[in-house]
This record gives structure tokens, C-alpha cells and sequence, in this order.
């Protein structure tokens, strides 16, 4: 700490304390506030992180759960088809199907 001497109009000494800092104590203070903001950025990025995982998570879930749907929904049509008719686009149908059976697994 450094002490000044102002002079005042009235002629009266007046003593102020004038903190002065160094290059080091700058040089920490800059060190501490940019430690902060990538501490705060970190902490953003954790928060984002996990409500992406969260999605992800349920996406899977909804996708797990529309292939369970797709082979029952496909099972059902096959069996529908496989009552005897006459209509042409049945049969082009279990052509189809029994060409790509990558549609019956999950």
C-alpha cells in the first residue's frame, strides 16, 4: 500500500490509501476470472451433455418400441394374407415381403 498527499483548496492534508497491485498479483487475477469462465463452461456443457443423453435414451426407447410394432403390424398382414384370394396386388405383396424378410426382424 502506498500512501499520497493531495492538496485541498482549504489548505488541509488529507491521506489516501491508493492500492496499487503488480504485474503479479494481475497476471492471478486474470489467471482466476479466465479459470472461472471455463469452470462456468464446463458446467454448461455437462448440462447439455446429459439432456442430450436423455434424448438419445428415449429415442432408442421409441425406436424399440416402433420395430415391436412394425413386426406385429407385418405378422398380422401375412397372416391376413394368407387367406386364399383372388386379388393380384396379395400376391405381389407376399412376393415382396418374403423377398425382403429383413422387414420382419427388430
Amino acid at each position: 500500500m502506498n500512501t499520497a498527499t493531495i492538496q485541498v483548496p482549504s489548505n488541509v492534508n488529507v491521506a489516501i490509501e491508493v492500492k496499487t497491485t503488480g504485474p503479479e498479483e494481475l497476471r492471478k487475477r486474470r489467471y482466476k476470472s479466465k479459470c472461472e469462465a471455463i469452470q462456468k463452461q464446463i458446467k454448461e456443457v455437462i448440462f447439455i451433455n446429459a439432456a442430450l443423453q436423455s434424448e438419445a435414451y428415449q429415442c432408442r426407447e421409441k425406436v424399440n418400441q416402433l420395430k415391436i410394432e412394425r413386426k406385429f403390424l407385418l405378422n398380422k398382414l401375412l397372416e391376413y394374407e394368407k387367406e386364399p384370394k383372388s386379388d393380384p396386388n396379395c400376391k405381389i405383396l407376399q412376393r415382396v415381403l418374403s423377398k425382403k424378410s429383413s422387414f420382419l426382424s427388430p
